[in-house]
């Protein structure tokens, strides 16, 4: 039976334990290895680096299966097993980053996870910098966004050794993409290049013995490339001296949390210059509706026209449902689909005529149109048609010399990610709608 890849990790993690038993042993007994530990020890090893080729070669394999998925519009996911997920859950950022700035250099699980950063980044023809952290930590969900200092409470200064309880997280834009339906694309190593029909055969009814008319239909690529992605955190040196378990949660939400509201805010509203992805309320190919000259309230008729727009698309498939900021759901509340019925457009349970709706104020308010302002958007389709990319994991430099006099190490983040649509017909967009 072929090995999966998390397979395959499980059972060199399994050799990398003996080794280290191994030397452990020798270390903690002051002596030589013996010949039969020599021979054991020799003997991991080789397999340990058999088993980094079959990785190498099943992580391109299942990445190949991912894309063809993907291309047949199916989600791809991830999903870490249960030792990954104890690993995961082990993992401390906070020691990562302390130990990367010590002499002695990164231990345990730290190092593993390094060691496979270093992987990713291999196939991405990329190379760790810092301290690499693979994209399986990325799959745990956080939050919060401060400079983390211990001098005063509003900067984790009552996080050091406090019984007070958990802390209390920043306030932060929702993540809601994946919810809606997003399909994300992990583990990617190359660029990545999806072929899409944008043209079809006709067919035509003719006499008897007369020529057929020729259609060629059309094809256009889809392409998906790594951009970098970054950012810095200030965390002071006593903080990370003085840690604990909220301190760890905080750095941790802090920095993937981070990540994923960047990749979201670029999937939304993305500029598409620069490095920038180009977001879904950018895109040329997304319907519009338009609410007047100067923008307007958002009605039934116009909600009934977002859907028919991609319905006209033959797009109104899989996962369909809307996206909007709160200004435009506290409106949408308040306002009848018809004058005196009590139905509001916006129904509990977050639905608008029986489709899901997400809010997060990422999407943006306080938008121009002729001479209105404070216009809104909001969006809906099929998210399944939103394809969100990352290519490894992270990359993560410690710098603790720039700011030494304030006893402040920086820590930068880098990784790799991009958005694109399979079918920008999917999707309806209205941003000119009247919020104030």
């Amino acid at each position: 039976m072929l090995k999966t890849v998390k397979q395959l990790k499980e059972e060199r993690g399994q050799k990398v334990k003996a080794q280290k038993d191994l030397l452990e042993k020798r270390k903690a007994e002051k002596r030589k290895f013996t010949t039969e530990e020599v021979s054991e020890f020799n003997g991991l090893d080789d397999e340990i680096k058999e088993l980094d080729q079959e990785i190498d070669q099943r992580t391109k394999e299942e990445a190949a299966e991912a894309r063809a998925a993907a291309l047949a519009g199916n989600p791809v996911t991830t999903e870490p097993s249960e030792p990954e997920q104890r690993n995961l859950s082990n993992f401390s950022f906070v020691k990562a980053v302390k130990e990367s700035s010590s002499r002695s250099g990164l231990s345990g699980l730290e190092l593993e996870m390094h060691q496979e950063a270093e992987k990713e980044a291999r196939d991405l023809g990329q190379s760790i910098t810092g301290t690499g952290v693979p994209s399986l930590i990325l799959g745990h969900n956080s939050e919060q966004r401060t400079t983390l200092t211990t001098g005063t409470a509003a900067t984790a200064g009552d996080m050091v050794d406090t019984s007070r309880g958990s802390f209390i997280g920043a306030l932060r834009d929702r993540l809601v993409l994946t919810g809606l339906g997003a399909t994300f694309l992990s583990g990617l190593t190359d660029k990545l290049e999806f072929i899409k029909q944008n043209g079809v055969a006709t067919f035509s009814w003719v006499a008897e013995n007369a020529t057929s008319g020729e259609t060629n239909p059309s094809v256009t690529k889809i392409e998906m490339s790594p951009n970098r992605l970054t950012g810095t955190i200030p965390m002071s040196n006593l903080l990370i001296l003085q840690t604990s378990g909220d301190i760890e949660r905080l750095v941790r939400n802090d920095i993937t949390v981070g990540i994923a509201l960047a990749y979201e805010k670029a999937a939304i509203n993305g500029s598409g210059t620069g490095n920038e992805p180009l977001g879904l309320l950018n895109r040329p190919g997304v319907s519009v509706v338009a609410n007047g000259t100067n923008g307007d309230s958002l009605n039934w008729a116009r909600i009934i026209q977002m859907e028919t727009e991609v319905d006209q698309d033959n797009a109104l498939l899989n996962s369909l449902g809307y996206l909007t900021n709160s200004k435009v759901r506290g409106i949408l509340k308040s306002t009848e689909k018809f004058a005196n019925t009590g139905k509001e457009i916006w129904q509990p349970g977050n639905e608008v005529n029986g489709y899901r709706a997400a809010v997060t104020n990422q999407v943006p308010s306080g938008l121009s149109k002729g001479t209105g302002n404070n216009l809104s958007a909001m969006a809906f389709g099929d998210w399944s048609s939103m394809y969100l990319g990352q290519w490894g994991g992270m990359d993560i430099i410690t710098d603790n010399v720039t700011r030494k006099k304030e006893a402040i190490t920086e820590v930068t983040v880098h990784m790799y990610g991009d958005v694109n649509c399979r079918h920008e017909e999917s999707f309806s967009i209205s941003k000119d709608i009247v919020t104030g």
